[in-house]
C-alpha cells in the first residue's frame, strides 16, 4: 500500500506496462532491480560456473576418469557426465554400491 499518491502514480507507471503491480511490492521491486541492475552480477555469475565447469572437466580428465566426459551445460550449472565408455553394464548399481553415488 503506497498512501502517498504521487509516489504511487510514479511506482505503478513502471510496473503496471510489466504487469508487475499483481504481486507483492517486495517481490516486485526485486524483480526491476534485478532486470534494471543484474547484468553485472549476471556476468559474474554465469563467469563463475564456467571457470568452475572448466576446472572440473580438467580434474575427470587428468585425475579422474579420463573415460568420463563432461557434458558442458548450455542453460544450467548442472554438470551431466558421460559415462557410457566406462562400459559399466549396470550403472545404477555400480554407482550405489560401488561409488556410493545415488542417481
Amino acid at each position: 500500500i503506497i498512501l502517498d499518491e504521487a509516489m504511487r502514480k510514479k511506482y505503478l507507471a513502471v510496473v503496471e506496462p510489466a504487469f508487475l503491480h499483481f504481486g507483492g511490492t517486495f517481490a516486485s521491486e526485486g524483480m526491476l532491480a534485478a532486470y534494471t541492475l543484474g547484468r553485472p552480477w549476471h556476468i559474474g555469475a554465469k563467469s563463475f560456473v564456467e571457470q568452475h565447469m572448466g576446472r572440473c572437466e580438467a580434474v575427470f580428465r587428468q585425475q579422474c576418469a579420463p573415460e568420463v566426459v563432461p557434458l558442458v551445460p548450455e542453460a544450467s550449472y548442472l554438470l551431466w557426465l558421460d559415462c557410457t565408455a566406462l562400459g559399466i553394464s549396470d550403472p545404477a548399481r555400480f554407482f550405489r554400491e560401488e561409488a556410493g553415488v545415488i542417481l
